[in-house]
Protein backbone atom coordinates (compact mmCIF):
# COMPACT_ATOMS: atom_id res chain seq x y z
CA UNK A 1 0.00 0.00 0.00
CA UNK A 2 2.57 2.58 0.74
CA UNK A 3 3.82 1.78 -3.07
CA UNK A 4 0.30 2.78 -4.07
CA UNK A 5 0.41 5.96 -2.10
CA UNK A 6 3.32 6.86 -2.96
CA UNK A 7 2.60 6.72 -6.47
CA UNK A 8 -0.86 8.56 -6.05
CA UNK A 9 1.15 11.60 -4.46
CA UNK A 10 3.68 11.82 -7.26
CA UNK A 11 0.80 11.03 -9.86
CA UNK A 12 -0.60 14.55 -8.36
CA UNK A 13 2.77 16.34 -8.44
CA UNK A 14 3.44 15.58 -11.77
CA UNK A 15 -0.44 16.16 -12.64
CA UNK A 16 0.01 19.98 -10.53
CA UNK A 17 3.68 20.59 -12.49
CA UNK A 18 1.96 19.98 -15.81
CA UNK A 19 -1.13 22.10 -15.17
CA UNK A 20 1.70 24.68 -14.33
CA UNK A 21 3.29 24.91 -17.21
CA UNK A 22 0.03 25.18 -18.92
CA UNK A 23 -0.73 27.73 -17.16
CA UNK A 24 2.75 29.41 -17.88
CA UNK A 25 1.92 28.79 -21.67
CA UNK A 26 -0.96 30.28 -21.53
CA UNK A 27 0.37 33.39 -20.18
CA UNK A 28 2.93 33.15 -22.40
CA UNK A 29 0.82 32.83 -25.37
CA UNK A 30 -1.15 35.52 -24.36
CA UNK A 31 1.82 37.87 -24.23
CA UNK A 32 2.79 37.09 -27.59
CA UNK A 33 -0.46 37.66 -28.89
CA UNK A 34 -0.04 41.33 -27.40
CA UNK A 35 3.61 41.73 -28.29
CA UNK A 36 2.71 40.86 -31.99
CA UNK A 37 0.30 43.18 -32.73
CA UNK A 38 2.31 45.77 -30.97
CA UNK A 39 4.73 45.05 -33.58
CA UNK A 40 2.32 45.27 -36.55
CA UNK A 41 1.03 48.27 -35.32
CA UNK A 42 4.31 49.95 -35.44
CA UNK A 43 4.98 48.61 -38.51
CA UNK A 44 2.14 49.99 -40.08
CA UNK A 45 2.75 53.12 -38.53
CA UNK A 46 6.68 53.18 -39.49
CA UNK A 47 5.24 52.43 -42.71
CA UNK A 48 2.99 55.10 -43.37
CA UNK A 49 5.59 57.71 -41.77
CA UNK A 50 8.24 55.88 -44.59
CA UNK A 51 6.20 56.71 -47.46
CA UNK A 52 5.09 60.08 -46.32
CA UNK A 53 8.75 61.37 -45.95
CA UNK A 54 9.81 59.11 -49.58
CA UNK A 55 6.75 61.13 -51.15
CA UNK A 56 8.12 64.22 -49.77
CA UNK A 57 11.67 63.74 -50.83
CA UNK A 58 10.49 62.73 -54.28
CA UNK A 59 8.15 66.01 -54.55
CA UNK A 60 11.36 68.14 -53.14
CA UNK A 61 13.71 66.65 -55.71
CA UNK A 62 11.29 67.33 -58.50
CA UNK A 63 10.55 70.95 -57.42
CA UNK A 64 14.56 71.22 -57.31
CA UNK A 65 15.07 69.80 -60.94
CA UNK A 66 12.29 72.20 -62.12
CA UNK A 67 14.17 75.12 -60.30
CA UNK A 68 17.33 74.45 -61.71
CA UNK A 69 16.30 74.23 -64.96
CA UNK A 70 14.54 77.71 -64.48
CA UNK A 71 17.90 79.27 -63.40
CA UNK A 72 19.68 77.19 -66.61
CA UNK A 73 17.27 79.10 -68.91
CA UNK A 74 17.46 82.20 -67.20
CA UNK A 75 21.41 82.19 -66.90
CA UNK A 76 21.09 81.94 -70.65
CA UNK A 77 19.00 84.43 -71.60
CA UNK A 78 21.50 86.69 -69.16
CA UNK A 79 24.31 85.42 -70.93
CA UNK A 80 22.20 86.14 -74.34
CA UNK A 81 21.24 89.72 -73.67
CA UNK A 82 25.01 90.57 -72.15
CA UNK A 83 26.44 89.20 -75.47
CA UNK A 84 24.20 91.61 -77.31
CA UNK A 85 24.89 94.82 -74.60
CA UNK A 86 28.83 93.71 -75.35
CA UNK A 87 28.09 93.75 -78.88
CA UNK A 88 25.70 97.33 -78.79
CA UNK A 89 28.76 98.60 -76.84
CA UNK A 90 31.23 97.84 -78.79
CA UNK A 91 29.08 99.10 -82.20
CA UNK A 92 28.34 102.20 -80.22
CA UNK A 93 31.96 103.08 -79.20
CA UNK A 94 33.12 102.26 -82.71
CA UNK A 95 30.27 104.72 -84.05
CA UNK A 96 31.72 107.77 -81.65
CA UNK A 97 35.38 107.59 -82.55
CA UNK A 98 37.31 104.25 -82.50
CA UNK A 99 36.29 103.21 -78.38
CA UNK A 100 37.66 107.10 -77.38
CA UNK A 101 35.35 107.64 -75.34
CA UNK A 102 31.74 106.14 -74.40
CA UNK A 103 30.87 109.42 -72.89
CA UNK A 104 29.67 110.54 -76.29
CA UNK A 105 26.88 107.75 -76.62
CA UNK A 106 23.64 109.48 -76.46
CA UNK A 107 19.94 108.59 -75.20
CA UNK A 108 18.99 107.94 -78.64
CA UNK A 109 21.43 105.45 -79.01
CA UNK A 110 19.99 103.54 -75.93
CA UNK A 111 16.77 103.92 -77.10
CA UNK A 112 17.38 102.27 -80.68
CA UNK A 113 19.16 99.59 -79.07
CA UNK A 114 16.54 98.85 -76.34
CA UNK A 115 14.42 98.36 -79.91
CA UNK A 116 16.75 96.32 -81.42
CA UNK A 117 15.86 94.18 -77.85
CA UNK A 118 12.74 94.31 -77.81
CA UNK A 119 12.38 93.35 -81.28
CA UNK A 120 15.02 90.38 -80.74
CA UNK A 121 12.65 89.16 -77.42
CA UNK A 122 9.70 88.95 -79.80
CA UNK A 123 11.41 86.83 -82.62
Amino acid sequence: MDFEKHHERMLLQHNKAIAEIDKQLKATAALVRVGMKIIIEDRKDFDFKLNALTESQMKTEEQMRKTDEILRKNDEKFNKNDEKFNRLMDRLLRKNGNHRSAARITIQDFSSADKAIRRDRTS
